[in-house]
C-alpha cells in the first residue's frame, strides 16, 4: 500500500486539500506489465519511488538501497505525480550463468557425440586393418604351402630318380623355412603392436655376432653372383651386452632385402663402425648399402608399414612386406635410429645407429662345436608329447645324436614314468604344454612336488608351439628350466641339454 496527499485548486485559483491517493501494488502483475516475467523464476528485488517538488527521491515501497543503475524501471502515473517502479533480479549474473551452462552442456554433448563417432570410426578402421592383415598373411602363407604340398606330391611319384627326389625335398625344406619365417615375423609384429616385444640382453661376442650376420648373407648372395663387401672399423670391443636375436633380425632383414633387390653380379656393402664412449658404452654405426633397383620417393613414407611392398616389375612377390616393419620396431625398442637414402635404379643405403655397453667374457660359452656333444651320448630323455608325428620326429632326431629316448603320450603318464624311475635314470625331460588328461604345466608342478631324489633338480624344458613371451615366462614360473619352440630346432635342443647336463 502506498499513499500520497492530493491538493486541488478551486475556481478562484486557491489550492485546497482534496485527500489521499492510494496504490495497492500487485508486484507480480507489475512485473508482467513490464514484460519481466522471466525474473519470477530467478527471484527479484524492487523499489517504488517518486520525486517530490523539492527534487527529492522518496522511497514508497521496496528496498531503499536498490542499485538503480542495473534496474529496469517503469513509470506509474497517478494524479499530480509520477511514481517509478525499479526492478532487478537478485542475481544479475543468473541469466549469463544459464547461458554459459547451456553452452557448456551443448559443447559437452557435442564432444561426447564426436568421441562416440570417432570410436566407431576407429573400430571400423581396426576391423578393416585386421581383415587386411589376415588377407595379406593368408595370401603370403599360401605360396610356401602350395610349394610344400606340390613338391611332396611330386616326390612320391613312382620310379622317381634319387637326385630328383632329393631336389624336391630340398625345395620342401626351403618352403617350410619360408613359412616358418613368415609365422615368426607375424608373431613379432603382433607382440610389438601389443607392447609385448621385450629385450633380453646378455654378454655377446661382437665378432661372433657380426659373423653370424654376414656368413648366411654371403651364401645367399653367391646364388646371384653378388659380391658382399664387409668391413669393421674403429674400436674393437670383445663382448657387448646385447639381445643377439633381435640385433640379428635387424641386419639380416636389411641384408636379405639387399640381396633380393640387387640384380645378378651386383654389390652389397656392410660397414660397421664401433666408437667407444665413456665410461663403458659403445656406439655402433652400421651401413647396409647396395647398388640394386632402389626405392621410389613416393614409397619411402610407407617403407616401415606392415605388408607394404613397392610393386616393381620383375620383383613381385619378393617377401611378405614385414621385414622392414620389424626392423623399425626393434630399432626403436633398442633406443636406436634408422635412416634410409635411396634413388630408383641407383641403390639404397640404410644407416642404423645403436648403443651397447661393454661386457665381461661370460664364464660359460655356448655350444662351440660337434666335439662338445660327446658327453651327451647315452643320456636318457623323457619326452612328454601327445602328437604321434611330433613324437616320431623328436625321438628320431635325438636318437641320431646318440641319446636314449622314452615316450609319454600325456602329462599324467609322464609323471608316473618319472615317479617310477630309479635315481639318475632320466637326465632331462622335454615337455609339451598342451596335452589331454594332464597338460605340461600341471605335469611339471606334479614332478617338482614328488619325493623322488631327482624331482627338484632334473632339467625340464618346454617343447611347445606357444611362442609368445608370456608363455616362456609362465614356463619358468612353473619350474621349468627353459622354453623351446616348435618346429623342432635340434641345435637349440642340444645346446639347452649341453648347458644343463
Amino acid at each position: 500500500m502506498a499513499r500520497n496527499p492530493i491538493f486541488l485548486k478551486d475556481a478562484s485559483g486557491h489550492e485546497y486539500f482534496w485527500g489521499f491517493s492510494a496504490i495497492v501494488l500487485d508486484l507480480p502483475q507489475a512485473i508482467e506489465g513490464a514484460a519481466l516475467n522471466h525474473l519470477k523464476s530467478d527471484g527479484y528485488d524492487y523499489q517504488l519511488y517518486c520525486i517530490n517538488e523539492n527534487n527529492e527521491r522518496l522511497v514508497i515501497e521496496g528496498n531503499p538501497n536498490l542499485d538503480l543503475s542495473q534496474a529496469v524501471s517503469i513509470d506509474i502515473r497517478v494524479p499530480n505525480h509520477v511514481w517509478t517502479l525499479a526492478i532487478r533480479p537478485w542475481n544479475p549474473w543468473a541469466n549469463l550463468a544459464k547461458a554459459i551452462g547451456v553452452f557448456l552442456l551443448g559443447f559437452l554433448l557435442s564432444l561426447l557425440i564426436w568421441l562416440r563417432y570417432s570410436m566407431i570410426r576407429q573400430r571400423e578402421a581396426a576391423l578393416a586393418s585386421r581383415d587386411m592383415f589376415f588377407s595379406d598373411i593368408s595370401h603370403d602363407m599360401r605360396t610356401p604351402l602350395n610349394a610344400i604340398i606340390g613338391f611332396s606330391m611330386l616326390a612320391q611319384k613312382p620310379g622317381l630318380p634319387g637326385p630328383s627326389k632329393d631336389g624336391y625335398i630340398r625345395k620342401i625344406e626351403a618352403s617350410a623355412a619360408l613359412l616358418l619365417d613368415l609365422i615368426n615375423d607375424t608373431l613379432t609384429i603382433s607382440r610389438a603392436n601389443l607392447g609385448k616385444l621385450q629385450i633380453h640382453e646378455e654378454p655377446v661376442s661382437a665378432r661372433k655376432l657380426a659373423l653370424s650376420i654376414i656368413d648366411p648373407i654371403r651364401v645367399m648372395a653367391q646364388e646371384k653372383h653378388i659380391t658382399v663387401n664387409f668391413a669393421v672399423t674403429g674400436y674393437r670391443p670383445d663382448f657387448i651386452m646385447a639381445d643377439q636375436l633381435n640385433v640379428q633380425k635387424i641386419f639380416l632383414n636389411l641384408l636379405n632385402n639387399a640381396v633380393k633387390y640387387t640384380p645378378e653380379d651386383g654389390n652389397i656393402w656392410l660397414t660397421i663402425h664401433f666408437e667407444k664412449q665413456p665410461p663403458d658404452r659403445v656406439a655402433v654405426t652400421a651401413k647396409v648399402r647396395d647398388d640394386g633397383i632402389g626405392i621410389g620417393p613416393e614409397f619411402l613414407e610407407h617403407l616401415y608399414e606392415p605388408f607394404a611392398q613397392e610393386r616393381r616389375k620383375g620383383y613381385e612377390g619378393m617377401g611378405s612386406g614385414l621385414g622392414l616393419a620389424i626392423v623399425k620396431q626393434i630399432v626403436d625398442l633398442l633406443g636406436g635410429t634408422i635412416q634410409v637414402e635411396s634413388k630408383p635404379d641407383h641403390g639404397t643405403t640404410f644407416t642404423v645407429n645403436l648403443f651397447f655397453c661393454e661386457a665381461e667374457r661370460p664364464a660359460k660359452d655356448r655350444l662351440s662345436g660337434p666335439e662338445d656333444l660327446s658327453r651327451l651320448v647315452g643320456c636318457k630323455v623323457l619326452i612328454c608329447e601327445d602328437n604321434l608325428l611330433n613324437q616320431e620326429i623328436i625321438a628320431e632326431l635325438l636318437k641320431d645324436q646318440g641319446l636314449v629316448v622314452d615316450l609319454a603320450e600325456n602329462g599324467k603318464i609322464g609323471v608316473e614314468k618319472f615317479a617310477a624311475s630309479a635315481a639318475g635314470e632320466y637326465q632331462a625331460i622335454l615337455m609339451d604344454l598342451r596335452m589331454p588328461v594332464m597338460d605340461g604345466y600341471e605335469a611339471v608342478t606334479a614332478i617338482r612336488r614328488l619325493k623322488h631324489p631327482d624331482a627338484a633338480v632334473i632339467p625340464i624344458f618346454a617343447l611347445t608351439a606357444d611362442a609368445f613371451e608370456g608363455d616362456a615366462q609362465k614356463c619358468m614360473d612353473t619350474g621349468m628350466n627353459g622354453c623351446l619352440t616348435k618346429p623342432v630346432d635340434m641345435k637349440k635342443i642340444m645346446e639347452a641339454l649341453y648347458q644343463t647336463l
